[in-house]
């Protein structure tokens, strides 16, 4: 349970919202601790419900949302409604010249800036990213460069998530 609700904030920091619902009946845990609805009344579902290591991994990304994409977020709503343009795009949507974007159904753009990995894959630590030719892109945990143009196995651990910056 612990690594899925981490994926699923990383997912979420990099989207137009970003709330967390949900209602988990009965104990998640092997050990029958952590995570455990004895109420039966859907809760609690706080950061602070997954133990203290998992806290503090989705306290970064509550926080890295409001410090940093708050901003570009509602910039990215304003666009949509003034121009119709989506909030999250498939690669070829920004890089129409590039057959490379076409068939890469497991990342996607945030706005024109953000190139967004998301580890669906239970217990992986690095997945394959495309990153599309015409740009270098900027790994924003990192301050890395990648080159377009080309597919890299990229570090996953658990506590990141591949998102790179269009430079």
């Amino acid at each position: 349970m612990k690594e899925l609700i981490v994926r699923w904030y990383q997912f979420g920091l990099f989207c137009p919202i970003f709330r967390t619902h949900g209602c988990r009946m009965g104990p998640q845990e092997p050990t029958g601790g952590l995570c455990v609805n004895i109420s039966g009344s859907c809760g609690p579902n706080e950061v602070w419900s997954y133990g203290e290591d998992t806290q503090v991994l989705l306290s970064d990304m509550i926080k890295y949302r409001a410090e940093v994409l708050k901003p570009y977020i509602a910039e990215l709503a304003r666009n949509v409604s003034a121009e119709g343009v989506p909030t999250m795009r498939p690669l070829w949507y920004e890089f129409p010249s590039d057959p490379a974007s076409y068939n890469v159904d497991d990342e996607y753009m945030l706005g024109p800036l953000y190139l967004v990995a998301p580890v669906t894959i239970q217990n992986a630590t690095n997945r394959s990213v495309v990153f599309p030719l015409g740009n270098n892109w900027q790994n924003v945990w990192d301050n890395s460069i990648q080159a377009g143009g080309a597919t890299v196995v990229v570090q996953a651990p658990l506590d990141i998530i591949p998102v790179y910056k269009r430079v």
